[in-house]
């Protein structure tokens, strides 16, 4: 017996195509792939349509009062079901006033949401794109393997984020 294909579902967790990643230094000499967040935006128009991305609560450094980061909400519709994430973005990038540095954090935070919909996993994830593949088989009625464990965190592993 086959499954309901969760068609937004899959295509969020699909791979990003390639032509779609970057790469920066994130120190030591190591670097990390990204996606921009433009491209996070339209490949979230592109699947889920129309969504809402609110600012919760900026994020202030306790001595200087300097926008360091931001708590954002987005509220998407996938698969007929509305979902609410809520995510810390960072100010990645010191910027000279305090409007340039929330829209970095705003930025990051979108990112940060996506991913835990399912967009861009595979960048985060040292374990490919089994999600993708676990949904399509499952859809098929193939329970297949189940999650791979998470590996140990290795601390000089590049963090996507540029964060150290």
């Amino acid at each position: 017996m086959t499954a309901e294909l969760p068609r937004q579902l899959a295509k969020l967790a699909r791979p990003i195509p390639a032509a779609l990643v970057s790469q920066r230094v994130v120190g030591g000499g190591r670097s990390a792939d990204y996606v921009g967040h433009a491209a996070i935006t339209e490949l979230l128009l592109m699947i889920v349509g129309p969504f809402d991305l609110r600012l919760v609560e900026p994020i202030r450094d306790g001595g200087t009062g300097s926008i360091v980061g931001a708590v954002v909400e987005l509220t998407v519709t996938i698969d007929g079901r509305t979902t609410v994430v809520q995510e810390v973005g960072a100010v990645e990038h010191e910027r000279g006033h305090d409007a340039e540095r929330l829209k970095l954090a705003m930025s990051d935070g979108l990112k940060r949401c996506a991913m835990r919909l399912g967009l861009a996993t595979e960048l985060w994830s040292r374990n490919g794109a089994w999600l993708f593949d676990t949904i399509v088989r499952q859809a098929k009625g193939d329970p297949g393997q189940p999650a791979p464990d998470p590996e140990p965190v290795d601390d000089d592993r590049p963090d996507p984020d540029g964060e150290q």
